[in-house]
């Protein structure tokens, strides 16, 4: 099989036709350029695409890519070496297009190349078709050679294989010299047989002895050829994955690196952005947190008015309690001067010891008793007259019912002063004689005029009382009274007149309120 590249050419594809870039052998025969011309201006075909193609006695092999690529070599006999002689031509003009790549002329085929006529472009093509010829030439030399070895190889195999056949060849040929020496009628035309049989055993040992240097010169010879074709062979293989993973990675990093850059560019622009929508958002949450939510001068007014109230609500309070207070002792102070009166009253009626004329009994020129001192101060004509002219017009005022009404009638009063009757009387029962100092008539009409102090006075303490605090109920009235009486029980048991007086005069009685002249606080001797 002849892989001998008879011309190769490259050419630059354009509208008006395919214009040669560079070519070798330019002059060895204008048939081949001509053919070959033809044959590629002849091809419509994709990037990256392989073709072999049949030109009479030759076959043309193009690469199309960039530029194209094409070598004209002799047509095979047979299927299997066109087959093997288009694998060999591919791998020609892939290595044809991989170094004119690499030129730094062809780098930018976008622009004009109008000076291609300058440039000699035919040196690296001649470089490439000369090594692929010198290798085609020492292939089949090689291949001669080793036909050759085998052939010898295979003939001293025979010989080895007949050598069994020679020997008894040898001698029966012996036998038969020996006849015909021994019927031989000439002496010097006979041969010694033991010579002879030296002679044969010399030859064959010396065959034998160059039969081993003979096989070890073969098996050298096989090694060193082997040894060549398998080193350019992974040679041929080493160049072609270096040159194959130069471009794929060079490929893949230029693809990688422009993808990065649009990335990272994406990125910068994509953070740009982002930060300064952090910061208008910060303005903005600043602005609307300080103008809603956290606003000073309206939370400084909200506190202040919080202040105010609070300082209000803490006055309101302490005034209420004052007034409360004040209230209570009011109360108390009068339930006392009531109770006052009223044990006046029932002292000087019912516990006389003696009975005497009149309301006031004198026990000397001189002197007047306590109870005596204390019933001289009240002037009742003019304190009634004044207080059904104040109940008169509270009434008109509040706008009650001058009916006359039984509220005191048979009430806590009256029972209270029963049960002093009682305990009076109990007290003393068998020591002193009790005997009233009035007719039952009058006792009747002064205690329905005491009645009708109660009354007015209760309806004025209701009256001043309705706008401090609720009215309190009927069951809490009663306790405070029942707690009253009883304290007023347990002191009636135990107090004598000595203690009574000492505790009146502790007692604020407010019987000026009343235009009255109390003789215990109001004496000289007090004042």
């Amino acid at each position: 099989m002849n892989k001998t590249v008879y011309y190769a050419l490259v050419a630059l594809w354009e509208k008006s036709g395919c214009k040669i870039v560079a070519d070798y052998p330019a002059e060895q025969d204008p048939a081949y350029r001509a053919i070959v011309l033809s044959t590629v201006d002849g091809l419509k075909s994709l990037e990256n695409d392989t073709i072999s193609l049949d030109r009479g006695k030759y076959t043309i092999h193009v690469l199309i890519g960039e530029l194209h690529y094409a070598c004209l070599t002799l047509k095979p006999d047979c299927p299997s070496s066109a087959a093997k002689l288009e694998s060999c031509s591919q791998v020609f003009l892939e290595r044809m297009r991989n170094i004119y790549r690499e030129l730094p002329i062809f780098a930018d085929l976008t622009r004009d190349l109008t000076d291609l006529a300058v440039v000699d472009l035919s040196k690296p093509l001649k470089k490439i078709v000369d090594e692929y010829n010198q290798q085609s030439e020492i292939i089949p030399r090689l291949e001669e050679e080793l036909a050759e070895i085998r052939k010898t190889l295979m003939d001293g195999v025979q010989k080895l294989i007949d050598r069994g056949q020679r020997l008894d060849e040898l001698v029966r040929k012996t036998q038969t010299l020996q006849i015909i020496l021994s019927m031989a009628s000439v002496v010097e035309l006979a041969v010694d047989p033991i010579e002879f049989e030296e002679d044969v055993k010399r030859r064959d040992s010396l065959a034998e002895a160059t039969r081993h240097l003979y096989f070890v010169a073969a098996r050298r010879i096989q090694a060193w050829i082997r040894g060549i074709l398998t080193r350019n062979h992974f040679r041929l293989l080493h160049e072609s994955a270096v040159v194959i993973q130069r471009h794929w990675r060079g490929h893949r990093t230029r693809i990688t690196i422009d993808r990065y850059l649009v990335r990272r560019v994406r990125q910068m622009w994509q953070d740009c952005y982002d930060e300064m929508a952090t910061r208008i958002q910060a303005s903005w949450r600043g602005y609307w947190i300080r103008k809603t939510v956290l606003d000073t001068k309206k939370m400084q007014r909200w506190l202040n008015r919080v202040y105010r109230k609070n300082e209000e609500t803490v006055r309101n309070m302490k005034r209420f309690k004052q007034e409360e207070m004040k209230f209570v002792e009011t109360k108390i102070e009068h339930e006392s001067m009531h109770w006052t009166l009223f044990i006046l009253f029932k002292l000087h009626h019912l516990l006389r010891t003696k009975q005497r004329p009149g309301v006031i009994t004198r026990i000397d020129d001189t002197r007047f008793t306590l109870i005596e001192e204390m019933l001289k101060c009240l002037e009742y004509k003019r304190y009634v007259s004044d207080k059904r002219r104040k109940v008169k017009s509270k009434r008109r005022d509040c706008q009650i019912d001058e009916t006359p009404t039984s509220i005191l009638r048979g009430t806590y009063y009256e029972r209270c002063g029963k049960e002093i009757e009682e305990t009076q009387k109990s007290l003393g029962a068998g020591t002193v004689p009790i005997y009233r100092s009035e007719p039952y008539e009058e006792r009747e009409k002064n205690i329905r005029k005491l009645n009708q102090v109660y009354l007015a006075a209760s309806i004025d303490e209701a009256y001043e009382t309705s706008s401090r605090r609720e009215v309190e109920t009927e069951k809490g009235k009663r306790e405070a009274m029942c707690s009253l009486r009883r304290e007023f029980e347990e002191e009636a048991r135990c107090t004598k007149e000595v203690d009574l007086r000492e505790k009146i005069k502790k007692m604020d009685c407010r019987l000026n309120e009343f235009r009255l002249k109390c003789p215990i606080h109001d004496s000289p001797c007090c004042k």
